[in-house]
């Protein structure tokens, strides 16, 4: 019979199992736990403390993330976080330290779209009881592919990448230097960049989106004459990406236009056809896009940032830069000005 302070732990992961189970539909939700009972770390009879993964969570600030493998965790390398597998259910411990010292936990089980019902339970169980071994201290979130919530979205700051497969279909994450590969990923996004892969096929291009061909030794962006400076850049981000993380900087980035393919491209898809136009989100994405760079150019920030109050005015909020108008972007390294954020 489990111990009495354990009865709370077990059907708060039973909720969370049924919650995992049921349709994916709408936004990523999050939720308090409203059962759970506070534990003590390592408690005996519990079967939080039981896992080996436990006892390196949480003891530091920073990113954890575990894979579901066959009812187990398993770590995924920090260099491949950000890549997901669609047929896959993971689990993300987001650790932080206040300025009291105390660490806040935020706990999040994501859910591909083509991951099995038991993958999706035990990620829920697995969650329910990491927070039951954290001391009942972590704010729990359910997270479903393509519907991520804000706080989820801004631990990738080079954006995530949809695969195709998972671990039930053989796919593993740790692939040393691996080049023998042909992906295509289709680049989608306005604030984090999301990198779905799609079928290798002109089937799956359009001229208002920016795509990239992994080849292994050599990645090809290609990108759409349709689509705009931001999302190149973002692609460019993810193509980087996918060199420094996976190849260990051993290959080689090439960047292409619509209409200048290399022959390496045209011998994988074979002879280009005329391309469709973007689907309508693309649409709608491509001309908030273009908003964003009108506005970004409009509203340069200060040259300084940290620990300056150069173009800061008494209310905190940023005057409009009166030096000579420039493009800015994220990747320059800078924040946003703050006027800039308040107006999305």
């Amino acid at each position: 019979m489990a111990p009495q302070s354990s009865v709370p732990a077990m059907l708060g992961a039973l909720v969370l199992a049924l919650c995992a189970l049921s349709s994916p539909a709408g936004a990523a939700t999050a939720s308090r736990r409203a059962t759970q009972a506070p534990a003590t770390q390592g408690r005996s009879g519990s079967m939080a403390a039981e896992h080996p993964e436990f006892l390196k969570a949480g003891k530091e600030p920073g990113l954890q993330i575990w894979r579901v493998e066959k009812f187990d965790l398993v770590p995924v390398p920090p260099n491949l976080y950000g890549d997901f597998f669609t047929g896959d259910a993971y689990v993300i411990l987001k650790t932080v330290q206040l300025r009291n010292g105390n660490l806040q936990y935020d706990l999040h089980y994501w859910l591909g779209n083509e991951c099995s019902q038991d993958e999706s339970g035990a990620a829920a169980i697995f969650t329910v009881q990491l927070d039951d071994y954290l001391n009942g201290r972590a704010v729990q979130h359910r997270e479903v592919q393509g519907f991520e919530s804000a706080t989820f979205l801004s631990y990738f700051k080079s954006g995530l990448k949809y695969k195709k497969g998972g671990v039930a279909s053989g796919f593993k994450h740790v692939v040393p230097n691996e080049v023998v590969v042909q992906r295509l990923f289709q680049v989608k996004g306005r604030r984090t960049v999301r990198a779905t892969e799609v079928p290798v096929s002109w089937e799956s291009f359009n001229n208002g989106d920016c795509f990239i061909l992994d080849l292994g030794n050599d990645i090809y962006q290609w990108c759409g004459s349709n689509s705009n400076r931001f999302e190149r850049l973002k692609a460019t981000q993810v193509s980087k990406g996918i060199r420094d993380n996976e190849r260990h900087g051993r290959a080689r980035v090439h960047v292409s236009e619509e209409g200048a393919e290399p022959e390496a491209m045209l011998q994988v898809l074979g002879s280009k056809p005329t391309l469709p136009e973007g689907t309508e989100d693309t649409a709608k994405e491509d001309a908030a896009n273009r908003k964003l760079a009108k506005l970004y150019k409009a509203l340069s920030p200060p040259p300084l940032w940290a620990g300056s109050s150069a173009g800061m005015t008494t209310t905190g909020l940023w005057t409009p830069w009166t030096g000579p108008l420039r493009t800015w972007l994220p990747e320059e390294g800078q924040a946003p000005p703050l006027s800039l954020v308040s107006a999305f």
